[in-house]
């Protein structure tokens, strides 16, 4: 997408294009000319930067190119803080699967994708709702772009991946989950998380909404009944723990 599809692109409000209707009248009154004259080329230069440049918010004239230059350095940052914490770059058995099956192996969340994976594309979901509503609630001129928006969810999951991998988390979830032997995630495991969300993220952009809850519903289902845990339960015995259903999960 070029600079000007870019532009063309943005939501901008009746109210924006307004203020850009008068700084076109302001330039043109300036340099003199008016728009059926010769010099009306220039004149729509002039007001087209300072539109562009002036009246939009610095968030609509961010290019799509920036967002990738910032989406690969929060991953490379993200993976050096957790080598700092001490996470493993692999599994410590040596190899890569792409699909973990058993999550009470020790290579549980130490390959690309796990049980797990599912809340991790269900965050995505429910980043993009969230950052949607933020944008429509708290920013003008259409709310924030997509790019932002992205941007701000990759953060929200890297936030909570090295959280998650905190001494404390561990040593909570491994005394009051079913996580009895987790031992926290490999590196490779805590990037691939974020590129779930992120594809959670970008379905959740495309799908109808009908169809990203009932995707939700049936990811939730389906892990609850599998290995008897998922995001909902995950969160509900991080916040209040219960015996009956740690019992329940761990088939006693």
């Amino acid at each position: 997408m070029t600079e000007a599809d870019h532009r063309s692109t943005h939501p901008i409000s009746a109210r924006f294009r307004a203020r850009s209707q008068y700084a076109r009248l302001f330039c043109c009154s300036v340099c003199g000319v008016y728009f059926e004259h010769a010099n009306q080329l220039f004149c729509y230069f002039i007001a087209n930067v300072l539109e562009y440049n002036i009246l939009m918010p610095w968030y609509h004239r961010i290019s799509n190119r920036a967002y990738i230059l910032v989406f690969v350095g929060i991953i490379v940052v993200f993976a050096a803080i957790l080598f700092l914490m001490g996470r493993l770059p692999i599994c410590e058995c040596g190899y890569i699967k792409f699909w973990q099956q058993d999550v009470m192996s020790a290579e549980n969340s130490q390959h690309i994708a796990d049980w797990y994976t599912f809340s991790h594309i269900i965050h995505g979901f429910a980043f993009f709702a969230l950052l949607w509503w933020i944008g429509r609630r708290f920013f003008k001129n259409g709310g924030l772009p997509l790019g932002v928006r992205f941007i701000g969810a990759v953060l929200l999951e890297v936030g909570w991946e090295i959280i998650e991998n905190s001494a404390w988390i561990i040593n909570y979830y491994r005394a009051n989950t079913v996580s009895l032997g987790y031992v926290g995630d490999s590196i490779l495991n805590s990037v691939f998380d974020v590129f779930w969300m992120a594809l959670g993220f970008i379905l959740a952009r495309k799908l109808p909404v009908w169809v990203t809850l009932s995707l939700v519903v049936a990811m939730e289902l389906l892990a609850a009944y599998v290995i008897r845990d998922n995001l909902t339960l995950n969160i509900l015995m991080f916040i209040y723990p219960s015996e009956a259903i740690k019992a329940w999960q761990t088939g006693m």
